[in-house]
This record gives structure tokens, C-alpha cells and sequence, in this order.
């Protein structure tokens, strides 16, 4: 008699576990998980009777999830602006401009500073420094410009 009910137990965990794939094959895979995990013991009048109760919980859960996910996005979202308005707002020192503008290398808004007039001996070209190329290692203009035009033309995949 233990063995038949031993038997029938493990049956009905099989057909148990087969019902919960078949119901839930079509659910994405967390929710798939989910029910997996609430329903791993159950039995097949308990899948059959308590499966939409649960899977409508999951949802719910994943729901609030969600909102609250999007909610503490939107803070951030809010946070980075009201600190982005708070920085706008702040007196920028025109050194503090000349300096950042140096660092990116423009003039700021179009403005020359008395130092653009100006031409530094380390922007010049030294000739001295340059490397003498052979005749056979030059390239004449029209070949590097047929090159560049090549160049222009290549597509990349997948870069």
C-alpha cells in the first residue's frame, strides 16, 4: 500500500511538473521562472486551480517593479537637471572661460584673444626636423589624392 501511494505521488509530480511546462511555455522567461518557483511543489489539481491566481500576482509584481524602477529613473532624471540648472546658474569667471575655451582649442564665441595674434615659435614648422624622404618614397599629389578619394569610399561593417 506505501508503495502504490509512493508511485502515485511521484506520478503525479511528473504529470504536475509536465502541466506547469505546458502552461507556461508560452510565458516569458522570467515570469516563467517565477511560477516555476511558486508552483514546484504542487499538484495537479493545485496547478489547475490556483495557476491564474498566481501568474496574475507575477504580473502585478513585475507591475510595481516597473514603477517603481521608472520612478526612481525619473529622480535621477530630475536630479541631473536640477544640478545641471544649479551649475548653469553659477558666475563663471572669464578666466575660468579663456581657460576652458584654451582646452578645447577654440576662441570663445568668436571673441580673438591678444595672444591669437600673436604666433608661437612652437607652432612654427621647423624644416630642419623633418624627415628627407627619398624621390621613390614621395608620393606626388595626384596619386594622394586619388588615395584619399579611395579611402572615402571604403565601407565598415560591424565597426
Amino acid at each position: 500500500m506505501k508503495k502504490e501511494l509512493a508511485l502515485n505521488k511521484q506520478i503525479d509530480q511528473s504529470k504536475a511538473r509536465d502541466l506547469l511546462e505546458s502552461k507556461i511555455k508560452d510565458l516569458p522567461d522570467f515570469e516563467a521562472r517565477q511560477m516555476r518557483k511558486r508552483l514546484a511543489e504542487a499538484t495537479t489539481v493545485e496547478i489547475q486551480k490556483n495557476f491564474r491566481k498566481i501568474l496574475e500576482s507575477v504580473k502585478g509584481e513585475i507591475k510595481e517593479d516597473e514603477k517603481v524602477e521608472e520612478t526612481s529613473l525619473e529622480e535621477e532624471v530630475n536630479n541631473i537637471i536640477e544640478a545641471d540648472e544649479k551649475d548653469g546658474k553659477k558666475k563663471v569667471s572669464e578666466k575660468e572661460v579663456e581657460e576652458d575655451d584654451m582646452l578645447k582649442g577654440r576662441v570663445h564665441n568668436g571673441h580673438l584673444n591678444e595672444k591669437d595674434d600673436e604666433v608661437d615659435e612652437a607652432d612654427e614648422v621647423d624644416e630642419d626636423d623633418d624627415v628627407e624622404l627619398s624621390e621613390d618614397e614621395k608620393i606626388d599629389e595626384s596619386l594622394m589624392a586619388w588615395w584619399c578619394d579611395k579611402v572615402g569610399t571604403i565601407e565598415t561593417k560591424g565597426y
